[in-house]
């Protein structure tokens, strides 16, 4: 069986698209075909795949799935590309993308270059939400300060680690450190993925701070260290805000290029809900094609 499928990326965070308005996969491919796509040096290569199927107008349906083969909630990255797909088929400057985690609605601000805006959910603290489990093994301390949650945590027996807790709609630890360069992302970050406190897994944002812009490198559930995690660098920005008081408006900058992150946290006490976290960033197409199912 022939499946087409087209690539793109976003700060170098790329996906492996299947769109199901013109074709139609009789069985869901299996984790292991999934796997053998996303692989760099047997398959097409990406950190994942990703689903899209129709629905009503200016909508569509994201069913994402890690490098690994395990299912995902969503990626802030692979938004931006959705969106950037969804305009150059129909012309839209608007598009409604819905996940397991909500729907989310992008802008298209310009097209050479891409500049695209994401409405990303508020925020989320509690412990349950994220989720967390303040009683496992390995948590050595935890409290909850401007509504972000800050627990020390045991790795490997040997080292403590202090991290802020969020979820954007999927599961984010953050770290602050004084040189991103050197910073362990694979040896801790393969760690904290794991940790027994985080039962669903867990997002790693190795973050620094420099005057009104954060470096971030992230280690992804599923995954490892990608070029970029958009979702991360939203966690990254309101820790950053919450903890060390920066800019509501930052630059973050990836190992695959820049993202502009915007929230404030007064909106946290308004009602009915807290102000939504902003991301704005570019999305590019790298290449169309197909493969055969028979031959994975």
């Amino acid at each position: 069986m022939q499946i087409s499928f087209f690539k793109m990326e976003g700060c170098g965070n790329d996906y492996i698209f299947i769109d199901l308005s013109q074709q139609s996969i009789h069985t869901a491919l299996s984790s292991l075909e999934i796997q053998k796509l996303s692989n760099r040096h047997t398959g097409i290569g990406g950190d994942g795949v990703i689903i899209l199927t129709p629905s009503e107008h200016n909508k569509v349906i994201m069913d994402m799935y890690n490098s690994d083969g395990s299912s995902s909630d969503m990626c802030g990255n692979a938004l931006r590309c959705i969106a950037l797909w969804k305009h150059q088929e129909s012309g839209s400057t608007k598009c409604f993308i819905q996940t397991k985690s909500g729907v989310y609605l992008s802008r298209i601000l310009s097209t050479s270059p891409s500049w695209i805006e994401i409405e990303m959910p508020p925020p989320l603290f509690h412990a349950e939400q994220i989720p967390f489990l303040k009683d496992a093994e390995g948590v050595i301390s935890h409290s909850q300060n401007q509504e972000i949650i800050t627990a020390c945590l045991e790795i490997d027996k040997k080292q403590k680690i202090t991290v802020h807790l969020i979820s954007m709609g999927n599961p984010h630890c953050v770290l602050f450190v004084e040189d991103i360069q050197s910073a362990p992302v694979q040896t801790l970050g393969e760690l904290l993925e794991c940790h027994p406190s985080f039962p669903e897994r867990v997002n790693i944002e190795f973050a620094c701070q420099k005057k009104e812009a954060l470096w971030l490198r992230t280690y992804e559930r599923g995954s490892g260290e990608t070029m970029a995690c958009g979702s991360g660098a939203c966690a990254a920005h309101v820790a950053s805000v919450l903890v060390n008081g920066a800019s509501l408006r930052q630059t973050v900058f990836l190992k695959g290029g820049e993202i502009e992150i915007e929230w404030d946290p007064k909106s946290i006490l308004e009602i009915p809900k807290a102000h939504s976290v902003m991301m704005r960033g570019p999305a590019h197409f790298v290449y169309r094609g197909h493969f055969h199912r028979s031959l994975l």
